[in-house]
Order: structure tokens, then sequence, then C-alpha cells
């Protein structure tokens, strides 16, 4: 009997000990995931400890980072940047260290996206103090972080060196164009002998205009920010715009001197830059009024932007088709634009005598 008690006694027990090991199992939940947090973020240039330049690289210290990586399927290629809470998509994590919970970014613009464009305000404000430097993914934003506005970590924007830089060559290419100018750069073909005296070409001042402001922009977005900006489409369209149109209208006027017209601009002097800009054979023409507007606008909008976002600017295709319509117009009128010229006056001939 007691040898029955006994082995019923040891069937018992691992059914008895199961039940334990599950009641603690319950009874003891599982511990949670620390959350992932920013401890600190390091330039890797000693000289530059508390600042972050374009084209400098800084190392991101996360704490429980082998954390935020396995919850995304351990990719850590799609882990960027954000900046004041601004999710940088052009800064992407090139090295990642999950057991040390390092991260290395290099500090690029990336032309092709616009979060840059929240910072860059102005030029001539080069720094902005970090109010929260963290990492992240794209689908889950920002990580807690403990950089923030204390840590005194200042993101460069503008070089002020080459900035001053940058304005000298300006300047110093301003003034080659005004010396272009004095030689008569500006002027149209003309069979009058003082060069000063020749009418503006409209055609020629405005490819010059758009030249002008494209070096400069170039020269200055590319010394200010350490970096060569892509030209924007815009940017090629209008040189291409202003240089088709210069072309046509020295065709033009080549096509009268072979076609042996009398062309007012052989016979009136200059009346002053704006007066000859906006003067066909007719007096001041609503077609070159149009055209000069128009580029002014543009002129005015593409400078704005250069000095705010310190890229090259893409304007509207409507803007642009609205400048393309305009050239042509003008254009097609200049074709008959001597036409109409007054040939100059016979003299009237002495009577002839018969001898009678």
């Amino acid at each position: 009997m007691k040898l029955l008690h006994f082995t019923l006694l040891l069937c018992l027990l691992p059914g008895i000990a199961g039940a334990q090991v599950d009641s603690l199992s319950q009874a003891a939940p599982a511990v949670p995931a620390q959350p992932p947090v920013v401890t600190s973020v390091k330039n890797i240039r000693a000289d530059a400890a508390n600042e972050i330049h374009l084209g400098d690289v800084i190392e991101v210290s996360v704490q429980h980072l082998n954390v935020l990586v396995r919850q995304n399927n351990n990719d850590t290629a799609r882990i960027q940047l954000f900046l004041n809470n601004v999710p940088m998509s052009s800064i992407k994590a090139f090295q990642a260290d999950t057991v040390a919970g390092k991260l290395v970014f290099k500090i690029a613009r990336g032309y092709g996206s616009n979060p840059w464009n929240v910072f860059y305000q102005s030029p001539f404000h080069p720094t902005m103090v970090a109010e929260s430097i963290s990492i992240g993914y794209p689908s889950s934003g920002a990580i807690a972080t403990l950089v923030d506005s204390k840590s005194d970590i200042r993101i460069v924007l503008i070089r002020s060196s080459y900035l001053v830089l940058a304005l000298c060559l300006m300047a110093l290419l301003v003034l080659l164009w005004l010396f272009g100018v004095k030689r008569g750069m500006l002027k149209d073909e003309s069979l009058l002998p003082d060069i000063q005296e020749r009418p503006y070409s409209l055609g020629r001042t405005q490819l010059a205009f758009w030249s002008v402001i494209v070096a400069l922009s170039y020269i200055f977005i590319a010394l200010v920010t350490g970096e060569l900006a892509p030209l924007s489409t815009s940017t090629l369209v209008l040189l291409g715009v202003s240089g088709v149109t210069t072309a046509t209208a020295t065709l033009i006027d080549n096509n009268d001197k072979l076609n042996n017209k009398n062309r007012h601009q052989d016979d009136e002097k200059s009346s002053g830059l704006l007066t000859d800009l906006l003067s066909d054979n007719n007096g001041i023409s609503i077609h070159r009024f149009q055209m000069l507007v128009f580029n002014i606008i543009l002129g005015v909008f593409f400078i704005k932007q250069v000095l705010t976002q310190l890229n090259m600017p893409e304007f509207d295709n409507n803007m642009l088709l609205l400048l393309g319509i305009s050239n042509g117009t003008y254009a097609g009128i200049k074709l008959f634009e001597n036409n109409n010229t007054t040939p100059p006056a016979t003299p009237p001939q002495a009577p002839v005598n018969n001898p009678s």
C-alpha cells in the first residue's frame, strides 16, 4: 500500500512542478526594453568640438541603440539625423556600431531636398544654436535626446571668411562687367564712329543681365557654403532664352545690313540706357517694355532666393514660359523693325539748262 502511494506521488511531481513554474513565469513579467536616447554629439575634427560645419563628420552616441535597430529589422542604412526636430533626409548614417552605440554622419546639404531651407533665411546670420540633435527612422521620427541648447553646439551655416572672399570676387566681376559696358559690350552694331553714341541693345543687355546674376550667385553660394550648388533647370532655361534671343536679334541686324536697309541704329544716337532699351524705330514700344519688366521681376526673385536659401532657384514653368513669350514677341517684331524706316531724303537736282 505504501509502495502504491509512493508511486502515485512520483507520477504527480512533474505536473506539480510544471504548474509552479507556470505560475512563477506569470507572476514575473518580462523586463521592458529600455528606450533609446541620444546622449552626446561630437565633431570628429578636434579643432571644432562645439561647432558643426557643412562637410564635417560627426559621431552621435546613442544609449540602447541596439534596441532601436532591432525594432527596425536591423536596418541601419535608413537612420537619419534630426536637427531642431527637422528630419534631414540627406544626412544618413554611413557607419553604425550597435554594440558601442555609435553612429557616424557626414553633414551635407543634399540640394535635392528642402529641409535646409528652414535654416537658410539670411546670409548675414551665419550660425544657429542647435536646439536639439537627434536621430531616428523616417517612419518613426526622432528619438529622445539629451543634446539641446544647453549643450552649446552651433551649426555653422555660412563661413564668415568665405563670405568676405565671395563679396570681393563679386565686386571684381562687377568691375569687369562695367569695363565691358564702357567698351560697348551692350551697344548695338552701328555705323556711328563713337561707341558711346551707339544705342544700347535690349538683347545683349538681357544676356549680360542673366549672365552676371547667375555667375555672381554661383560664386556666392560656392564660397559661402563650401559646396558647389548644382545648376537648376530654370537657370539653364534663363541663360538659354537670353542667348537665343541675342543670337536671333544679331541675325536680324545682319540681314538688314545685307539688304541695305536704312537702320535706325545707324542714325540715332543713344538717349540713355532705359530709353534705348524701350525704343525701336517708332519710339518706346510696348513689347520691349513687357520684356524688360518680366526680366526685372524674375531677376528680383532670383536674387532673393539665392540670398535666403543659398541655392540656385527653380521657377515655375509658367513663369519661364512668360519670359519666353515676351522674348519671342520681341524677336518677331524686330524682323520688321526697320521696314518702315524713312530713307534719307534725296537732295533736289539743279535744273539742267539746255543750250539753245
